[in-house]
């Protein structure tokens, strides 16, 4: 079945992000508590980077939710496909972190990516690792992805007042920004995913080759 809502916060809300980009991404990576990346910034656009921010009193203030309504909480299963060994790891550290700081228990299953991905399509997994790199740099590209209809849509989040406001917020160019900041904060508390890092690129480029500019999807 379902998460429960105050489950899903409390798992967000008690991932140390900063530890586990430098840990385990050696800082390849920026810690994120937000779906838009923020390179959107230098759109004007303000993400809500307060909601799923690291608080760990929280988390178990949030664990103790759910405990004080189900007799047990019951253990979870983290699926991530197997043929990628960062993702592995990263997984690995999570089913710990969530074990020792929260005593929840999430049970990492590896699976080969077409069976972790067919399951993911078809919505049969508690937790399981995702992610999404933009096609051009706007906010409403990300959060599009979580409306009812969208095929990109692997969390079964269905929500009609987040889908009628990201409509309004397309109708009004003049505030656009801003209400997509909502939207995306009322999705955020909503929970149907935990944020954990913004990709980042590294490359080399001989002095001798010349014509080469940076750009937000780093091609």
């Amino acid at each position: 079945g379902e998460i429960p809502l105050a489950l899903r916060r409390a798992l967000a809300g008690s991932v140390d992000r900063v530890t586990l980009v430098h840990e385990l991404l050696h800082d390849h990576g920026t810690p994120a508590t937000t779906l838009v990346p923020t390179s959107a910034q230098q759109l004007g656009y303000v993400p809500p980077i307060s909601v799923l921010a690291y608080d760990l009193t929280a988390a178990r203030r949030d664990l103790a939710m759910v405990a004080a309504t189900m007799t047990e909480i019951p253990p979870l299963e983290l699926t991530v496909p197997s043929n990628q060994p960062e993702r592995l790891r990263i997984g690995e550290w999570l089913c710990d972190r969530w074990q020792r700081d929260l005593g929840v228990s999430v049970r990492l299953v590896a699976l080969p990516a077409n069976l972790a991905h067919a399951r993911i399509a078809a919505q049969d997994y508690d937790v399981a690792r995702g992610s999404l790199v933009g096609d051009y740099l706007d906010p409403a590209y990300f959060l599009n992805c979580f409306h009812s209809n969208s095929g990109m849509n692997r969390t079964g989040f269905a929500d009609a007042s987040f889908d009628t406001a990201l409509t309004a917020a397309e109708a009004d160019p003049a505030l656009r920004l801003a209400r997509l900041s909502e939207v995306e904060r009322h999705l955020l508390e909503a929970a149907p995913f935990i944020p954990l890092y913004h990709y980042a690129c590294a490359f080399l480029v001989s002095p001798n080759l010349l014509g080469i500019s940076a750009n937000v999807l780093e091609q």
